[in-house]
């Protein structure tokens, strides 16, 4: 029997009590973006719908933000049920729908298969696109920037949104090839950010 709880039926008290665990202010869980004004107040509000505005730009690597559907907090089992995961306080946190829908009941890289995403050769940098499961799971198992410079860099998704990379810039976006970083430390920065109509483009039905 296949164990699935119908997320309607959290209470505001306990919704509360997972978004003051989420942070000052509250993130995701998985990739440490903050959670939008209306976002929030559509996930406190029983039945919303929402009218949660899409960003104008979006990261070409992670697209969150094609749908409003990405941008809705939703209640996810860290553990995942058909890994053992229960519905205890412990095992719950909040995550933008995109990381969420991504992260499946999935624990290992490849648990999902597949060749990287073909990039667009209009936007430098980006030859290619990660899976986004890949981008996931490097996030919930590392979940700080990798940087290995000197000093390295103690930014993680508690504190900042950390986006995935390339550790080289010429070669494929794959599990052996990416790398977690934050703002300051991204190779790609300055490709990174699309406008929502370029990036729909790019990843068209993909993401």
């Amino acid at each position: 029997i296949k164990m699935k709880r119908d997320r309607r039926n959290w209470s505001v008290e306990q919704k509360r009590n997972l978004l003051f665990d989420a942070g000052d202010p509250p993130r995701c869980w998985i990739c440490g973006a903050k959670f939008h004004k209306q976002s929030v107040e559509c996930y406190l509000s029983p039945g919303c719908e929402g009218d949660i505005p899409l960003p104008h730009q979006v990261d070409i690597m992670t697209p969150k933000g094609l749908y409003q559907d990405d941008l809705k907090i939703q209640i996810d089992h860290a553990i995942p049920f058909s890994r053992g995961g229960t519905e205890e306080n412990d095992n719950l946190r909040l995550a933008c729908g995109w990381c969420n829908r991504y992260k499946s009941s999935h624990t290992n890289l490849y648990d999902v298969g597949g060749i990287t995403i073909a990039g667009n050769q209009e936007i430098p940098e980006v030859s290619s696109l990660p899976k986004p499961f890949w981008s996931v799971r490097f996030m919930v198992v590392y979940g700080k920037c990798q940087f290995q410079g000197a000093e390295g860099c103690d930014k993680s998704v508690k504190s900042e949104e950390i986006r995935i990379a390339p550790i080289n810039t010429n070669g494929a976006m794959n599990p052996r090839n990416l790398q977690l970083t934050c703002p300051e430390h991204d190779p790609i920065r300055s490709s990174r950010l699309q406008s929502l109509r370029r990036a729909r483009k790019v990843w068209g039905k993909k993401a």
